[in-house]
């Protein structure tokens, strides 16, 4: 047998393959405030990109606190036309053993409320899943002040995302 000749040169590469196991992970990189207004807006961090006809199953993290007793903060999660969305959520202080349940949500869109008092910080858990159509978009958090207030409502830095693929 004689010596190994040459390597020859690198062939094509594939495309990518499909997502692995796994989740994505989106952290909130700074506080984010809004005051006077009830008017929903979407979260500047807290967004993931669907792909049509995706599933995903996500849960979020969401610290809140307000500089008024009488502002609170109004929540939903919105997600593109056509798609699918069920979300629940528990609101707990974060000085108290107390969780409190929510509905589920069953619509995109529908806001849940955060009633507590001004310096409080109060931790939101919601879990939900979206069945996307065919119509790519993002799922998104959206709030806003439940009543409108000149101090700030104020959603956290840390505040994350967390989605899952099927």
């Amino acid at each position: 047998m004689g010596p190994q000749g040459p390597q020859g040169a690198t062939g094509a590469q594939g495309p990518q393959g499909p997502a692995g196991p796994g989740h994505t992970l989106i952290l909130k990189a700074a506080d984010e405030s809004l005051n006077s207004t009830t008017t929903l807006q979407d979260d500047d961090h807290l967004t993931y990109a669907l792909q049509a006809n995706e599933h995903v199953e996500f849960e979020a993290f969401i610290l809140t606190t307000q500089a008024h007793n009488n502002a609170d903060i109004k929540y939903t999660f919105a997600v593109p036309t056509g798609a699918t969305i069920l979300w629940t959520a528990s609101k707990q202080l974060t000085t108290s053993a107390t969780v409190t349940q929510e509905i589920p949500v069953t619509a995109s869109g529908t806001t849940r409320v955060n009633d507590f008092a001004a310096g409080d910080l109060i931790l939101t858990r919601v879990r939900g899943y979206v069945r996307n159509g065919s119509t790519a978009g993002s799922l998104t958090l959206r709030w806003a002040q439940n009543s409108s207030n000149g101090s700030n409502i104020t959603v956290k830095q840390d505040s994350f995302l967390k989605i899952g693929k099927f």
